[in-house]
């Protein structure tokens, strides 16, 4: 199964990154039952998100249980300290399967959001 954590543009790249790479992958990494935490970026900047992440497990009852644990909700309270662009994040349970030439392929069910963060525009807000 896999999280997939897509990251909005932030306002600051700078601060975001520093944040994310020294302080929010150390902790994604306390994380229970994760077996693999991969991070992509799209080098030419084309896209609306900033960074992904991938975040893989065992199983979907994996997943849930690594997030209901003290890691997990640390985790998920510190994507709101720095995503100030906010983050769109998606579940995947994967099969592997083998087709007629023995290869493995990751086919999945249709992803469904897991939780969406957006923060409001700095400096507006009601009045």
């Amino acid at each position: 199964a896999l999280l997939a954590v897509m990251y909005k543009t932030p306002h600051d790249a700078a601060a975001f990154d520093k944040h994310y790479f020294e302080k929010h992958i150390p902790l994604a990494k306390k994380i229970p039952r994760l077996r693999k935490y991969e991070v992509s970026s799209d080098a030419r900047r084309t896209v609306q998100y900033h960074l992904v992440a991938f975040l893989h497990y065992d199983d979907v009852a994996a997943i849930q249980k690594a997030f209901a644990s003290a890691e997990g909700q640390a985790a998920v309270a510190d994507v709101q300290t720095f995503a100030t662009g906010g983050a769109d994040i998606f579940m995947f349970d994967t099969h592997a399967r083998c087709d007629s030439s023995s290869r493995n392929q990751n086919t999945g069910a249709e992803a469904a959001p897991v939780f969406s963060y957006s923060r409001p525009p700095v400096g507006r807000g009601d009045p």
